[in-house]
């Protein structure tokens, strides 16, 4: 070893310590979809059918983790703060994942994003789950009633 190398690997551990501190490391990709994995109840609450979609919407939930908080995600058109779309993301359970495969399932238009699409239906079934299970709920029960 050369005179002063010691002092340099000092100094470069040290230095990346302190970038550790300041700016804590992002979870891999990896760690991300098995937050989301966990959180969406995968693959425990999916028949094999379900499985591929709602690993699809895991790896979305898993993104939006890993985008820069401070910059804004777009959001059905619209440009949200990062942060707040990632805590909407983390509220999202089996139960609105069942809800955005249920309705895209029903549809019939061509989506030319995809990504994008599904983007935004995770994050409005945050909002809208309990609505879209009671409406299921009323169709079933009406259309029985014929």
């Amino acid at each position: 070893m050369r005179p002063g190398e010691d002092h340099q690997k000092d100094v470069r551990e040290y230095s990346q310590r302190m970038l550790s501190s300041l700016f804590p490391s992002r979870p891999s990709f990896r760690e991300a979809i098995r937050r989301a994995e966990e959180q969406a109840e995968y693959p425990d609450c999916y028949t094999a059918q379900e499985e591929y979609m709602a690993h699809e919407l895991c790896k979305i939930i898993a993104e939006v983790y890993l985008m820069d908080p401070k910059k804004p995600i777009r959001i059905s058109g619209e440009w949200l703060d990062g942060h707040v779309v990632a805590e909407v993301f983390g509220e999202i359970t089996h139960k609105h994942i069942t809800c955005v495969m249920e309705e895209y399932e029903r549809q019939t238009d061509e989506i030319r994003n995809v990504k994008a699409y599904l983007r935004t239906m995770l994050y409005n079934s945050v909002f809208t789950v309990n609505s879209h299970i009671g409406n299921r709920l009323n169709h079933h029960l009406n259309s029985r009633a014929d």
